[in-house]
């Protein structure tokens, strides 16, 4: 993607990271629970480093709502740390941008991925919402934050809101979910 690839000119540094989301969940079920993590490609970091990068908690359960036919919507805290001393001017802000967001269920549970061939659709199935943003935050669009919003440290950090709203699961074929969301991040000069 194009402007999220290493630059050189006055110092400005690009980092390119994936923040994965999974979520697998059953929906005749009533919870479960699944990891959260976080991938950080340090080959593409520059002079300056991003020190964590990672959705908080880690795990979380699912609530399945008969009433609402889907998931409970599910909260979640990016957080984001540099060794950037806060009075730094080198980096003012960052951006972040999804880069993808996708899911798909199935008819059956399998425990071998080879054997889920029966889908039954639902490739958008999980929402995401921005910092308390009524407008959901899709793939391609950019969140340009244009100062680190910590500043009670020593070091550049923020902490952002991230909320999952997932659509209506209609269909009565439905016993298994699964799907992924990945974030890019990278400073701003």
């Amino acid at each position: 993607m194009k402007g999220f690839t290493s630059l050189k000119s006055k110092s400005f540094f690009c980092l390119c990271f994936l923040c994965l989301y999974s979520f697998i969940a059953l929906a005749n079920k009533e919870t479960k629970t699944f990891l959260v993590g976080s991938e950080i490609d340090k080959a593409r970091m520059l002079e300056d480093n991003v020190t964590q990068f990672e959705l908080v908690p880690r795990q979380v359960t699912l609530m399945y709502s008969s009433t609402l036919e889907t998931f409970e919507d599910l909260d979640l805290e990016l957080t984001i740390g540099t060794d950037l001393p806060t009075e730094s001017t080198l980096v003012s802000g960052y951006e972040l941008i999804i880069k993808e967001n996708v899911s798909v269920c199935y008819q059956k549970y399998e425990t071998d991925p080879s054997k889920l061939v029966e889908k039954v659709g639902y490739s958008d199935l999980a929402e995401i919402y921005f910092d308390g943003s009524a407008t959901e935050w899709v793939a391609g669009v950019s969140q340009k934050i244009s100062s680190f919003n910590t500043p009670d440290t020593s070091l550049k950090s923020s902490t952002h809101q991230i909320k999952l709203k997932f659509k209506k699961i209609l269909s009565q074929g439905v016993s298994y979910c699964s799907g992924s969301f990945s974030v890019m991040f990278r400073f701003d000069a």
